[in-house]
């Protein structure tokens, strides 16, 4: 458009006859009306592609990390949550622009300037030599330097994984901070905030003195191309130097964008690094080709430990157990374990000695290094992780409240279950008043942004969640970490008294997982667990029936 043009208003100053510039007339009306057609073409495309990859590329990186999380991931120092979320986010995100703002922008400017520049070669090689320093300088040497800056600053991706994390963890003790003074504690986000500000100012004056070097550039190349035309030794028609050098303007605009490419290219490379390298780890438990089916639970003891509740259950037996995330230096050395149908047991030992470990291997999450789990006399590395995870459920110490209703929170654990049954459920645990105390209701919104939760409440949510599942085996993990003693007695309690019964009536296998001593009078069985992993004996407490 912009050659064809200025070879029309040179041509007609002359005033040729029409029929000399009707073709010009006719490109130059056909580009004008092609352009802005053309460029929304472009733009529907590319991101059209790019967007339907991202979708694919975060569904893989999700399905990637599911069999990955809980487990190393998740342990490791480089993998905070708050570190963790800046990859899954940002990296996948950079995917993106390394295809509309790395490969698509160079491909155009590479493909554009080689043929601005053999056009102006037909018009004279001497105004196309003119113009190769100055492009040189825009298209490589501002290019490289942006490159090189970028890799310099990657600390900046670094810093906002600092900021992330510190946010995330100031975040998760909002509670704490509020009843003291939060200044001491929220000194490592300041700091952050400040080492993140700096990294920023670094690549801001790279970029502005890359974008000024690109300015250079682009000009000396039209300058030079403008003296070729005057300098040719072969006098060059004033409408074609006019074409030539007035067409090098667009085309050099292209050129300079290439340090942002640049910069694109070097970020997109590194997230891709990045993620690859994450998705490296290995996974934790590996399911079995063709997994075995369920096996059948088991009778309760006749008027046994199971509190005189009959029906059928599920007996686990842990067989010499040695199990760790990191499979060189594991936990638990050669742990022994039965847990009766119907049963409740708690396991005691101190933070470290690996009760986790053991929660995360009874539901199939962790494989273990040596020895075996029995499912009712099945080995559960035999059976499919969702089988087992059907039978045995886990209410931890941190268990997620997501920011939608109440009712939403709780049909995750059963989807169908009618308003009667997710009431009866929070009745179970002691919830009723709190619910009727919600003007909403079930509808009410709860976590991030809704009615806020204490860390009792979100635990007695669990196990909610965990009763309207109907497991036969539950694991408690922790149930009472962070909670004053009365609060800790009174939630075990109602923990122990709601998860011993299925909704058949039948009796519910119990395994209470804690280093503190709240709620151990109301176990069939206490089980020490030392600080080697090991247990170290049975405690049987007297009194009560079969107990």
């Amino acid at each position: 458009l912009t050659a064809a043009a200025a070879w029309l208003l040179v041509t007609a100053a002359d005033r040729p006859p029409v029929l000399t510039l009707s073709v010009a007339a006719v490109l130059v009306r056909a580009s004008a009306i092609a352009r802005p057609l053309l460029g929304y073409a472009e733009r529907l495309v590319s991101h059209d592609t790019a967007l339907a990859g991202l979708a694919g590329w975060r569904s893989a990186v999700v399905a990637a990390l599911v069999p990955r999380l809980p487990g190393p991931l998740s342990r490791r120092r480089t993998s905070r949550r708050g570190d963790l979320l800046v990859r899954l986010v940002d990296d996948v995100d950079a995917r993106v622009d390394g295809l509309l703002r790395f490969r698509h922008p160079l491909t155009v400017t590479v493909v554009a300037l080689a043929l601005a520049l053999a056009a102006a070669a037909v018009a004279s090689p001497v105004i196309a030599l003119a113009a190769v320093p100055g492009v040189a300088v825009a298209a490589l040497l501002a290019p490289a330097a942006a490159a090189r800056a970028e890799h310099r600053d990657g600390a900046v991706r670094e810093q906002a994984a600092a900021v992330a994390s510190a946010s995330v963890e100031a975040l998760d003790g909002v509670e704490d901070l509020r009843g003291r003074n939060a200044g001491p504690d929220l000194a490592a986000l300041a700091a952050a905030g400040r080492a993140l500000a700096a990294a920023e100012n670094r690549r801001a004056r790279a970029g502005a003195a890359t974008a000024a070097l690109s300015t250079l550039g682009t000009g000396a190349a039209v300058v030079g191309a403008a003296l070729g035309a005057l300098a040719a030794p072969t006098a060059v028609a004033p409408a074609w130097a006019a074409a030539a050098v007035l067409a090098a303007v667009p085309a050099l605009e292209l050129v300079r964008a290439l340090p942002d490419v640049a910069r694109a290219g070097v970020r997109a490379r590194a997230a891709q690094r990045r993620t690859r390298e994450l998705l490296a780890v290995p996974e934790p438990a590996t399911e079995p080709a063709v997994p075995a089916p369920l096996p059948a639970s088991l009778p309760t003891a006749d008027g046994g430990p199971a509190g005189g509740y009959a029906g059928r259950g599920h007996e686990v037996r842990v067989e010499g157990l040695v199990a760790g995330w990191d499979p060189g230096d594991p936990v638990l050395h050669g742990l022994d374990l039965v847990l009766a149908p119907g049963t409740a047991t708690a396991l005691r030992g101190p933070s470290g000695s690996g009760k986790s470990t053991l929660a995360a291997v009874l539901l199939r999450f962790l494989d273990p290094v040596a020895g075996r789990v029995l499912l009712s006399g099945t080995d559960v590395r035999t059976l499919a992780g969702d089988d087992v995870r059907s039978v045995v459920g886990l209410v931890g110490d941190d268990e997620h409240v997501f920011a939608t209703t109440l009712r939403e929170n709780l049909l995750l654990a059963a989807p169908g279950s009618g308003d009667d049954e997710l009431r009866a459920a929070l009745r179970a645990v002691r919830l009723d008043d709190w619910l009727a105390a919600l003007p909403a209701g079930l509808d009410a919104r709860v976590g991030d942004g809704g009615a806020p939760l204490s860390g009792g409440e979100r635990r007695r949510l669990a196990l909610a969640r965990a009763l309207l599942a109907d497991v036969a085996v539950l694991v408690l993990d922790e149930p009472t970490e962070g909670l004053d003693e009365a609060t800790a007695q009174h939630l075990t309690r109602d923990l122990l008294t709601a998860g011993r019964r299925r909704r058949d009536g039948s009796a519910r296998t119990l395994l209470l997982l804690a280093h503190r001593g709240e709620g151990l009078d109301l176990v069939d069985r206490v089980v020490d667990l030392g600080a080697e992993g090991r247990t170290t004996g049975a405690l049987v407490r007297a009194g009560g029936a079969g107990r």
